[in-house]
């Protein structure tokens, strides 16, 4: 199947949608003014899961290339949201209900949620020391702390090689984040953040393609672990984009944290007076010269805030490792590293050897096994050198997900593939349709255990709200952006 290309006064859009998945908000209007913005290069790509979300600035499922100049807009607030799977070399007979519950109640003490009224611990649980080295290196950190080996850690999406490291402005390192941000990293390691984010045990439904789930290590009843979470300490880019969202006291307090954060100097002062007010911009269509001082302070940062996402989800897969022997009353049990993607990033990448600056909202990198082979992100010492890059792809909740690897033609949407269903109607919409004894019911029904903890209303993740996972997952297939490996099912899920 072909793309949809609609022609703008800048680049082209290539939808990559059937002609019966067409979006029915105002996506493809927000495509538009991102093309047609001068410093877009090549094409924007609106991938099968593309929605507007409530308060972005731009739809999840975009993916846009620049040359010179970083726009913040062009991806989440957070941009440290992350998707990791784990595999467990047991069947899923060898876990029943009541050692179920048992896992999840150890999680529920162990992994607090961020949005919960009693979430934050009653002190650090890093230094200060500690979290600036997260940010500069979380491959070094979680290796140092946990001995992860090199093999695992090829399964990571790497993204310091393509970010600035802030040697190269010769600051300290604190100044390039927020005190705020700072804060919640000391509080907040190892916590799963509120909303849409989830950790699922899950049992492997179907292998779709065998010699692939070979080499990963996947097998027909298997358990899984499918972690989706982001963090606080990532919401850089509200700092670099207009907030429309926040009123009276919250208002004053977060601008008067944004000016002091400002305030500092950075800037290239030719810039600053071409731009009156350039913080807070008064549009969200705006950039940022890569290369000037304050493109190459906003680069430290997000390398920063990536960084931490790794490590707070290295956190809670050694934490769920460690509950599941409790459980199972066993010290041999590992959660083996399948995949850890990011889905909210800005990173620096070459493709057809060409260094672009390429913005992913709601979007996975997906690498094929040649780029995985020392010329690309990777060492090529991994299995993606064999397999091509590996992500998870989740359903709604309650739903099945998928395990897949890059497909065939991800050069054209600049190595980018869905990172999941997507929406059919936002939360606001979604909270008014549904009912919250219909979500229970429906997972009760199906025998799948909820642990509902954070304060976020559940009527907004109804499934209903969303895209069908398996028609997407074939829709994507066919599109040649994923290769399909195995269809999971959940068991049960820890719902922030």
């Amino acid at each position: 199947m072909k793309p949809i290309v609609l022609e703008t006064e800048n680049v082209p859009i290539s939808l990559y949608l059937s002609e019966d998945n067409l979006v029915r908000d105002d996506s493809i209007e927000l495509l538009k003014q991102f093309a047609e913005m001068p410093e877009v290069y090549g094409t924007v790509i609106g991938l099968p899961d593309i929605s507007h979300k409530f308060a972005r600035f731009s739809p999840t499922g975009m993916v846009l290339a620049t040359k010179e100049h970083i726009i913040p807009s062009a991806t989440s607030l957070g941009t440290n949201s992350g998707i990791r799977v784990l595999a467990c070399d047991i069947d899923s007979n060898q876990l029943n209900d009541s050692q179920v519950d048992a896992l999840f109640g150890i999680l529920q003490q162990t992994i607090p949620i961020y949005g919960k009224k009693d979430a934050k611990p009653i002190k650090r649980v890093i230094s200060r020391e500690t979290l600036f080295r997260i940010f500069n290196d979380a491959y070094d950190w979680i290796q140092n702390v946990y001995g992860v080996n090199d093999e695992e850690l090829e399964r990571i999406q790497n993204i310091n090689n393509n970010l600035l490291v802030q040697d190269e402005l010769g600051q300290s390192i604190e100044d390039y984040f927020p005190e705020s941000l700072i804060e919640e990293g000391l509080y907040g390691l190892g916590v799963l953040e509120s909303g849409n984010h989830f950790i699922e045990l899950q049992r492997v439904d179907s292998i779709l393609n065998k010699s692939i789930a070979e080499k990963l290590g996947i097998f027909k009843d298997q358990l899984l672990f499918m972690i989706h979470d982001a963090s606080p300490c990532g919401m850089i880019n509200q700092y670099y984009t207009p907030r429309w969202n926040y009123y009276g006291e919250e208002f004053i307090n977060f601008e008067t944290d944004k000016s002091i954060f400002h305030s500092k100097n950075f800037y290239d002062k030719e810039q600053l007076i071409s731009r009156q007010n350039y913080f807070p911009p008064s549009s969200p269509f705006f950039s940022i010269k890569a290369d000037s001082k304050e493109g190459k302070r906003y680069r430290v940062a997000l390398k920063g805030v990536m960084n931490y996402g790794i490590a707070n989800r290295s956190v809670m897969q050694q934490k769920i490792e460690k509950a599941l022997n409790v459980v199972l009353q066993s010290k041999k049990i590992r959660t083996r590293l399948v995949s850890d993607t990011m889905h909210d990033t800005i990173t620096r990448e070459k493709i057809n050897n060409e260094y672009l600056w390429i913005h992913r909202h709601g979007s996975t990198q997906a690498l094929p096994a040649s780029e995985c082979k020392g010329t690309g992100v990777f060492s090529g010492t991994g299995v993606f050198s064999e397999t091509g890059q590996c992500f998870g792809l989740p359903g709604a909740p309650g739903l099945p997900s998928y395990i897949c690897i890059s497909g065939e033609n991800t050069e054209k949407t600049f190595y980018s593939a869905n990172h999941g269903a997507g929406r059919l109607i936002d939360r606001p919409e979604a909270i008014k349709k549904f009912s919250e004894s219909d979500i229970y019911k429906y997972f009760s029904d199906n025998g799948i255990r909820i642990y509902k903890e954070g304060l976020m209303d559940i009527r907004g993740e109804a499934s209903g709200a969303f895209k069908d996972i398996d028609d997407i997952a074939n829709l994507s297939q066919n599109m040649g952006l994923i290769e399909q490996v195995a269809r999971v099912v959940p068991i049960a899920v820890k719902k922030g």
